[in-house]
């Protein structure tokens, strides 16, 4: 079975073997670099602190801290599987480093990625036109907070989604649901749609889970956002003036 065919039916699917563990080494080493940037200068960038700690959560855009993170993110593998997804115009929706650093206390409610595509008149028909990607940096364990689906879920609207502007989006709690652990190994990469109910609890092992996350939608599924394919070609530039 396909990567597409899992996609479909799940919701979500993982495709082995993508980048070389040397190609994540280094995804690692320029990630803490461009990490660097977001603590001062006129090249700052934004991240997105561990509710409640120090360890850094979130990084924004390294790309235009780091030209091999971009050169990750124009790859020819990985310019593949958005063009099989997606068609030949696509525009980027998110680029972000994830660290999910050991004991950071960081986890993520229950919740569809769509509740991030607001205002829904700026993404018109998102819901079937986009895909997420993930780059696996880190092996990711059942020990170490892996992202847990809930397989077919985006067949339907979530009830429970929190609003993206809460800090309960930011606390896991089961109520009840059950998922699936979903395991990797570093140079996979986890493709995943826009409406898949997913969550994470708080890394409490010894051990990073790094990933690194790109979002990409149909082109006129979104009116802002940089253009990333055009007429199937990899538009390797990120347009800045290009977000809202």
């Amino acid at each position: 079975m396909g990567w597409q065919t899992a996609l479909e039916r799940d919701g979500v699917a993982r495709i082995p073997s993508v980048f070389q563990p040397s190609e994540v080494d280094r995804m690692r080493s320029a990630a803490y670099m461009a990490l660097s940037h977001s603590r001062g200068g006129k090249n700052q960038l934004q991240v997105c602190r561990a509710a409640g700690y120090d360890s850094p959560g979130l990084l924004f855009w390294p790309v235009l801290a780091s030209e091999y993170l971009n050169a990750v993110r124009c790859d020819p593998r990985l310019v593949d599987i958005v063009r099989q997804a997606l068609g030949p115009d696509v525009k980027q929706i998110n680029n972000q480093i994830y660290f999910r650093l050991p004991g950071d206390g960081d986890s993520f409610a229950w919740h569809q990625d769509h509740v991030f595509r607001k205002p829904d008149e700026d993404f018109p028909g998102i819901e079937s036109g986009y895909l997420q990607t993930i780059i696996v940096v880190d092996e990711i364990t059942e020990h170490n907070a892996p992202v847990e689906y809930i397989p077919g879920s985006h067949k339907s609207v979530f009830s429970g989604n929190p609003d993206q502007r809460s800090p309960g989006l930011r606390a896991f709690k089961r109520e009840g649901h059950q998922g699936i652990r979903l395991t990797a190994k570093p140079g996979d990469v986890v493709v995943w749609s826009v409406m898949i109910v997913h969550g994470s609890e708080p890394n409490r092992s010894a051990m990073a889970r790094m990933t690194y996350m790109n979002g990409f939608a149909k082109a006129e599924c979104s009116r802002f956002n940089p253009v990333y394919l055009s007429g199937g070609k990899v538009v390797p530039q990120i347009n800045i003036r290009a977000f809202k």
